[in-house]
């Protein structure tokens, strides 16, 4: 909670920080919803904002295998801290407030519905523990696997080659 932003392994790139790895959350949920996406831009830079060594904001532009453009912008210097991720199509949008834990849902008829299910960090931390053990015994499978955080660990590779 009371964690010096500026000493922790997000500001510190001979740890793996950066905006890219430690917000890659936003990655993972565009190959969980849509399945593989190729990068086809992206701009990622340090502002100048904290005296830190690793990019602190990310832009970047993506496409599903089904067309669909991908818009991701992720940052460490918005104030208050703020992550969201909007879909928006012909017949309605989900709307996903990652930071206040709301999701909502709109099909198209100008009526939203507010499906409100918030976890504290803890609470969080405990479910994927949870988990974690549940598959070590064999009773629960697997949600995300070793070749999914490779996946987005590819992304990013691809993302940074766009700087060179």
């Amino acid at each position: 909670k009371d964690i010096d932003f500026l000493n922790s392994v997000s500001a510190k790139r001979f740890l793996g920080g950066g905006v890219l790895y430690e917000l890659s959350h936003e990655l993972d949920c565009m190959l969980g919803i849509f399945g593989s996406s190729k990068i086809i831009g992206a701009s990622f830079s340090n502002t100048g904002v904290f005296d830190i060594d690793v990019e602190d904001r990310a832009s970047i532009l993506a496409q599903t295998k089904n067309k669909v453009d991908v818009s991701i912008q992720i940052d460490f210097c918005t104030n208050p801290p703020f992550r969201e991720v909007s879909i928006r199509g012909t017949k309605g949008s989900i709307i996903w407030n990652i930071s206040k834990g709301l999701l909502y849902l709109n099909n198209g008829t100008n009526q939203s519905k507010n499906i409100n299910e918030i976890y504290s960090p803890e609470q969080s931390f405990k479910k994927q523990l949870d988990h974690f053990f549940e598959c070590c015994k064999g009773h629960s499978k697997v949600k995300v696997s070793v070749k999914d955080g490779l996946n987005v660990i590819n992304l990013i590779k691809k993302i940074h080659s766009y700087q060179k």
